[in-house]
């Protein structure tokens, strides 16, 4: 279609241009070669045409690779992250990490003021970015410990990256002379299908690598034919008939090679029972298309009366198929009720199958059922549909499912409904309540508050009222201040949701709101907290300590902006910090803003506790000998002495000029002007060469100090 338009410009007569070259046609065809988030970012942008065509490139995945400039544009502005709680931060250095692109993983990281930890590195691995791990291990960035190394290796060899499996072998090597797991790693490669890494596997560990676990996780995947090698490399004879790979096989492979395996066991029919259940449990719960194969092939070689029992429809893959798989065990006569049917009612509560939920509650499956049994052949459920009349429930006795009683099958239930308020699926709680099943209301509000699942928590609020879900109590602002959504915060406080309850203990109640909002991360919300509500400020500290526990980094430097005191925990900050393993950096920060460790011991032991061997843990032990000579605690003090005689004079000369209003806001200003801005984001090492930012203490002083002079007078 291009070259005929081409061919109309030429025999027209029509001048020659390049802007007649660029029609829609040709539009879509370049941009169907180009990476998404190149056509998102480069090709969109080229006039408002191809903007107008191309709106469906409108969202870049951060799991790609990003123009670099377009990128750091985005990510480098000072409030990029503000409205991000810490598991999104997190999140977007993953995801930054798996693109592969090192310069915006540096400023992910930057951005994210998080401390680097392992997750990052499996997101690299799983990617098989091999110059995003060399990054994330470099020293003074993340120190990983033995356990993550070997997760890394798994990680790489589940994605099919022999590349990255070396390199990683080579680091784990030289950080630690520890094997790693050469079991566990066949295993993962196994499940990749990746012969030439098993291979590897193999050869490094001498063979003893091997495993009848690695069979069965190449079967879950449908690697047959590996599977079959590794069987022949370990023993010729050995057979993959058994009952753990025939439920391996039933889970992943197609049905003619199941039928195959079958036909070579020869012993299903003189399989116990619970073999049985497992197989068809595999067979029925499969992700493959035909799995009603496997499932009726596995019946048709059980002899009669011996058909497996119950089976559980959990752990699917796509949870829309649930009811089909639902439907075959009803026409296979095999039973619902009792604690089996609790326990499938609650897999599609928390899967979030809507379909399966209608049908389990139409068919008379109820929750307070668990202690129906469910194991007769006879009996009718409440909704008229028989279940348990065939042959294969005429032989199911005692294994019922994974509970025993009633009251198992109760706390499943609950698990499942909390389960599906966290996660915010209000379509399958909106079925529930319309049936009008048992619920704890209470903690379902709460768990969806945590979730930061607003729609969830107006519908439990306008479905069973507010004494239902235990009032609006300020523990239900805290659980939703958890979250960081400044919707729920905000719908919660117009509807007179107290910040603290209205008894306070010793200022306890500020401290648990704060504490929630300071766990979610989110600046934002701290500010919504701070500034528009007006909560009281905790004096104990608690809000830093909880902070470091996290190695946020960054909201460190916004609890200092806000004001919030160090109080009886800034003694203790330095050690917490250190076994925290947060950077260096961050712990000089600490130091210099006061928070003078009761025991610098305690700091040592973290650090040799809790930093494996290696330079970023000889720099830290280095920091702290130094940091505890007498000399050096001697010049810190001498210097606080200056700084909070130069505060009084300041504040003196203000009250003695204005009344003391402009006194008290100078001595405040002069108290938190310089830390605040040093533990914001530039506290985590961007890139190669990177140094912390440092607090300049003294010349914030003289400059608040002539402010102050110049603008209240000279007396």
């Amino acid at each position: 279609m291009c070259s005929d338009h081409l061919s109309s410009v030429r025999l027209s007569g029509a001048p020659c241009s390049a802007s007649r070259v660029w029609i829609p046609e040709l539009v879509d065809c370049i941009a169907s070669f180009m990476p998404r988030n190149d056509v998102a970012c480069n090709l969109k942008l080229v006039n408002r045409a191809a903007a107008a065509q191309l709106q469906r490139y409108a969202t870049i995945h951060l799991s790609q690779p990003v123009p670099p400039a377009i990128f750091a544009a985005h990510w480098s502005a000072p409030d990029a992250c503000r409205n991000l709680t810490l598991t999104k931060r997190r999140l977007l250095v993953c995801l930054t990490a798996a693109s592969g692109v090192v310069e915006n993983l540096a400023v992910a990281s930057q951005a994210a003021g998080c401390r680097l930890s392992v997750e990052f590195l499996l997101s690299a691995a799983a990617a098989g970015r091999i110059e995003c791990c060399r990054w994330l291990l470099a020293p003074g960035r993340f120190q990983p410990e033995f356990k993550d190394c070997l997760e890394a290796i798994c990680a790489a060899a589940r994605f099919g990256s022999l590349a990255c499996c070396r390199w990683l072998a080579e680091h784990c090597r030289a950080f630690k002379p520890l094997p790693p797991d050469w079991r566990a790693v066949l295993e993962a490669a196994a499940a990749s299908g990746d012969k030439a890494i098993c291979q590897w596997c193999l050869d490094r560990s001498g063979g003893e690598a091997w495993s009848d676990a690695a069979l069965r996780a190449a079967l879950r995947r449908g690697h047959v034919a590996l599977a079959e090698w590794l069987a022949a490399l370990h023993d010729p004879q050995w057979s993959l008939s058994g009952s753990a790979c025939l439920a391996a096989a039933a889970k992943g492979c197609d049905a003619a090679t199941f039928r195959r395996l079958c036909e070579q066991s020869g012993s299903v029919r003189s399989m116990p029972r619970f073999h049985l259940n497992d197989i068809l449990q595999a067979a029925v719960t499969s992700p493959t298309p035909d799995w009603r194969a496997k499932a009726d092939l596995l019946l048709s070689l059980c002899p009669p009366g011996e058909a497996p029992g119950a089976v559980i429809v959990v752990g699917l893959t796509d949870p829309g198929t649930m009811l089909e798989r639902l439907t075959w065990l009803q026409d296979h006569g095999f039973p619902l009720r009792g604690t089996t049917g609790v326990q499938c009612l609650a897999a599609a509560v928390e899967a979030n199958s809507t379909e399966a939920v209608e049908w389990l509650l139409d068919a008379g499956v109820w929750p307070d059922d668990g202690g129906d049994g469910g194991g007769e052949a006879e009996g009718l459920s409440r909704g008229g549909r028989s279940f348990g009349s065939g042959p294969a429930a005429a032989g199911h006795r005692g294994r019922v499912g994974a509970f025993a009683d009633a009251a198992e099958a109760e706390a499943v239930w609950t698990r499942a409904v909390r389960t599906a308020a966290r996660k915010g699926h209000l379509d399958v709680l909106r079925v529930l309540a319309k049936a009008g099943c048992p619920m704890n209301v209470w903690q379902m509000t709460d768990a969806a508050a945590v979730g930061g699942w607003l729609h969830v928590v107006e519908f439990l609020v306008e479905t069973y009222g507010t004494p239902a879900v235990g009032g609006l109590r300020s523990e239900l602002f805290e659980a939703g201040a958890s979250s960081g959504s400044l919707g729920l915060m905000t719908w919660l406080r117009e509807r007179g949701c107290p910040v603290t309850p209205s008894l306070e203990v010793a200022g306890m109640v500020e401290e648990r709101a704060w504490l929630g909002t300071t766990a979610s991360g989110s600046e934002a919300a701290l500010e919504l907290l701070a500034l528009k509500w007006r909560c009281p400020v905790p004096e104990s500290g608690e809000p830093y300590a909880c902070a470091v526990r996290n190695g946020d980094v960054r909201t460190l430097g916004v609890l200092r902006r806000r004001g919030v005191p160090y109080g009886r925990c800034g003694k203790g900050l330095i050690a917490a910090a250190a076994a925290a393993r947060l950077p260096v950096s961050a712990l000089q920060l600490l130091l210099e803003d006061g928070c003078e460790p009761e025991s610098w011991q305690r700091a040592a032991d973290a650090a040799a506790r809790c930093w494996a061997p290696g330079p970023d843990r000889e720099r830290l032990e280095a920091w702290v000998a130094a940091e505890r000579q007498p000399a050096r605690q001697q010049q810190r003090e001498q210097e606080r002495a200056q700084e909070e005689a130069q505060r009084h004079a300041i504040g003196t000369h203000a009250a003695r000029t204005k009344g003391g209003t402009g006194g008290a806001v100078a001595a405040k200003a002069a108290h938190g002007a310089g830390s605040a801005a040093a533990l914001g984001q530039g506290d985590l090492q961007a890139g190669p060469g990177a140094g912390p930012l440092r607090w300049m203490p003294h010349l914030w002083l003289r400059i608040l100090a002539l402010a102050c002079l110049l603008a209240f007078g000279f007396g």
